[in-house]
């Protein structure tokens, strides 16, 4: 199948097999935007659109970028290669930032996208998606004679959004640590476990993981905080509103009483990417088996949802895009970024997704040709490089029997209802 791009954007063509053993072509393209302060946007009445999105260069992302070193850091973005998205990824890349610019013990940040006015026989008005965040100044865990105490949060003007703050986090004991004299043996990897080990040659003798995040604050466990003889402990800085972490919380845990994801105040909260190798993303994978490797191998297993392609928290996932949507974004730039607009909730940006509609046609045999509108399943807000990404995607079934595809960009589809 040939593809014709007449679009601005950069696409791509690829085949991918799902697990039913079903053959499809999946269609994907990436607009690129810089977001930009509109006019008079400092002049906010509650609702006034603070910046507008200039169509700019860009190119598809065909591998994760990380943070900083893979493994070792979040995921920044992730390849714009996935067989298919059941949902609209929302991802946002930036800090809460104290909204008078002076330094507090919590930023509240919000994101909310709407749809204003319906779209005909695509989509309804409604609100998409409002999450929430608690972002905290550092803190930690004391260990006390009669218990764990959460300390005060000390004051902060800025919090990169990572999981890195969120709960999670690893236990690791070396060799030549004082823990290990003190580690009991049924906490031990075996030798065959450690020369399976990641670190080679230099394996712990001890390692334990949070599933859901292994590279966040606040995971402990009984066994290493009495081998290290741990007495202060940090916390997790980025939670959800009313569902933050508790010294009761935290002592039930260390205590094995309640594991990592089995309750809100230990699940790692954020509006970034969750790694594929993290729960709860992993166990969406399906089940990779020997029975898999026997009889499905290279393909993807029975079990294998969808779902694990979308990315985002679940919390920022939300029903396709088309364009026109109003998105803000509260507490995630500073007072002196151009054109954020100060309000009771803090510091507003607001803009309307791009409008471009991106439509997909279809030639089949004789000639035949049909249209379908392609949706924007995945959203990226860089507030640190103030810009904007969409990724539209069509995944097309080989059973269709299709001989030519045109991408195009029929001009706009106008929203006009009030915020």
């Amino acid at each position: 199948m040939e593809l014709e791009n007449r679009t601005p954007f950069p696409a791509l063509e690829y085949d991918v097999v799902d697990a039913r053993g079903d053959e499809s072509h999946v269609v994907v393209a990436r607009g690129s935007y810089a977001l930009r302060a509109a006019p008079e946007a400092g002049e906010s009445d509650g609702a006034r659109i603070t910046h507008v999105a200039a169509l700019t260069e860009g190119e598809l992302v065909v591998s994760d970028v990380a943070h900083g070193e893979i493994n070792r850091s979040s995921v920044k973005y992730e390849s714009d290669l996935a067989q298919s998205k059941p949902r609209c990824d929302v991802i946002v890349i930036g800090s809460a930032h104290a909204p008078a610019g002076e330094a507090v013990a919590r930023v509240d940040v919000r994101v909310r996208v709407r749809r204003l006015v319906a779209i005909p026989n695509l989509a309804g008005a409604c609100t998409l998606l409002d999450h929430r965040l608690a972002v905290r100044g550092a803190r930690s865990f004391e260990r006390k004679d009669e218990g764990w105490a959460l300390t005060d949060p000390e004051p902060f003007e800025a919090l990169p959004l990572r999981y890195e703050h969120a709960f999670g986090g690893q236990l690791k004991v070396y060799a030549d640590d004082d823990a290990a004299k003190r580690l009991d043996d049924a906490h031990r990897l075996s030798e065959e476990a450690r020369r399976a080990h990641p670190e080679v040659g230099a394996a712990p003798v001890a390692h334990a993981t949070c599933a859901y995040n292994p590279l966040g604050v606040g995971f402990l466990e009984g066994w290493y905080a009495d081998a290290a003889e741990v007495k202060r402990w940090p916390a997790p800085r980025i939670e959800a509103p009313g569902a933050g972490i508790t010294a009761e919380i935290f002592a039930r845990m260390v205590a094995g009483e309640v594991r990592a994801g089995e309750v809100p105040e230990l699940s790692p909260r954020g509006v970034g990417v969750i790694a594929k190798p993290w729960q709860p993303r992993l166990k969406l994978a399906g089940t990779f088996d020997d029975r898999w490797l026997a009889e499905r191998w290279p393909y993807m297993p029975p079990d294998f949802d969808m779902a694990y392609w979308n990315g985002a928290h679940p919390d920022m996932q939300c029903d396709y895009l088309f364009g026109g949507e109003l998105a803000e974004l509260w507490n995630l730039l500073p007072r002196s970024a151009p054109g954020v607009a100060p309000e009771t909730a803090g510091t507003a940006c607001r803009f309307h997704v791009p409008e471009a509609a991106v439509v997909v046609r279809l030639t089949g045999k004789d000639d035949a040709v049909s249209f379908a509108a392609v949706p924007i399943d995945t959203v990226i807000v860089d507030l640190d490089q103030m810009r904007l990404s969409l990724v539209w995607r069509a995944r097309i079934p080989a059973s269709l029997e299709v001989e030519g595809t045109s991408l195009l960009a029929l001009g706009y589809m106008k929203q006009t209802g009030e915020a």
